[in-house]
């Protein structure tokens, strides 16, 4: 009679979890969560369009195997379900590939573009499960996971998804190069960890009417990030210590700093780093001295066709090139710290130090 009691016990703690588990199809959250769970999309319709969770979960669902990698090249795999944002926008009459970008925005401002290549190519999932439990607190209620892209693109607490059209990005007429153009602005002191070392603010670099498209960042690991005007002027470009070149601030999510800048643009002008550049780029050599070609930075930076080019030195001096002979120069760091060029049987006076900047003669 006693074992029969505990079977019969047995059965209805079985039929009440079945019971539970297909009320809930995402374990462990109560109803009202899912229903409070919600993102919103911009830029869609002419209004906003509010998506819950439960609208979700209504879609053909995803699971998938991924592996995020931080900046650090920190490696963490796990098994994310949820939907495809594809999926989301068929059912709205939608394509993500019919946009030229779009922003994701976290609840705690976090915020980063994810450009044309990735929408044409990669799928982007929105979780709401990992490892077959609810995200947990921080990252609830949807976490956008891009596989196959960098962490940078996995937003937790995702908070809104922004619709928006390509970025017109002007073609460059100017290079400033950051070693020498930050001697021209005021530095303030920044502590970075233990560190006080010195950074500039972005508002400093250009006028509104240049970031009125953005500006765009690119690191030496090949890292390539849109931001807005207003997020760059919330921020510092630190020039000096570790991780230098490096946009910051205190204000933002570490998240969205970027490390080790190679170049950032706005409008027709960049800033350059030939530190990063030695870095990563391929050297050619003039009279035993070491340097980047200066067709490969007119390369990595899509400097506008010109007859010719100003080479400006901080000291004023100048000197124009002819675009024939750009091929047979190379850019370095002197001895005593001077951004340096100089050219393969050219004059002398076309040797140019404290290079503070290159220019198309024809704007």
């Amino acid at each position: 009679m006693k074992r029969a009691s505990i079977l019969l016990l047995i059965a209805f703690i079985l039929i009440s979890s079945t019971a539970c588990s297909t009320s809930n199809p995402v374990k462990g959250l109560e109803q009202e969560e899912i229903a409070a769970g919600k993102i919103t999309l911009v830029g869609l319709e002419a209004a906003e369009v509010a998506v819950d969770l439960e609208e979700l979960m209504t879609l053909p669902a995803i699971s998938k195997e991924v592996t995020s990698v931080n900046s650090s090249g920190a490696e963490n795999t796990f098994i994310i379900e949820g939907a495809l944002l594809e999926e989301l926008l068929k059912s709205k009459g939608k394509s993500q590939k019919s946009y030229t970008a779009l922003r994701l925005v976290a609840g705690d401002g976090y915020s980063v573009e994810v450009p044309s290549e990735i929408l044409q190519n990669r799928d982007i999932i929105l979780g709401y499960r990992v490892d077959g439990e609810p995200l947990d607190e921080i990252s609830m209620p949807i976490r956008a996971i891009i596989p196959e892209e960098r962490a940078m693109y996995w937003v937790r607490n995702l908070e809104q998804i922004e619709f928006t059209g390509t970025k017109a990005e002007a073609a460059i007429n100017e290079i400033l190069f950051l070693e020498e153009a930050v001697n021209t602005y005021d530095s303030v002191d920044y502590t970075y960890y233990e560190s006080v070392d010195s950074a500039i603010a972005g508002k400093d670099f250009f006028s509104a009417e240049e970031m009125s498209n953005g500006i765009i960042i690119k690191a030496k690991d090949g890292l390539l990030k849109s931001e807005t005007a207003e997020v760059f002027n919330s921020g510092y470009i630190k020039h000096t210590g570790t991780d230098a070149p490096l946009f910051l601030s205190p204000d933002l999510p570490k998240g969205m700093h970027v490390k080790n800048i190679l170049w950032f643009s706005a409008g027709e002008r960049a800033y350059y780093s030939v530190a990063s550049g030695l870095s990563i780029t391929d050297r050619a050599t003039i009279d035993d001295q070491e340097g980047i070609p200066l067709h490969r930075l007119f390369e990595e930076l899509s400097i506008n066709p010109s007859d010719s080019y100003i080479f400006t030195a901080a000291d004023g001096y100048e000197v124009i090139i002819e675009t024939a002979d750009i091929e047979k120069g190379i850019l370095f760091i002197s001895e005593d710290g001077l951004i340096s060029v100089k050219f393969d049987g050219l004059p002398k006076n076309t040797n140019v130090k404290g290079l503070f900047a290159i220019k198309t003669a024809q704007q």
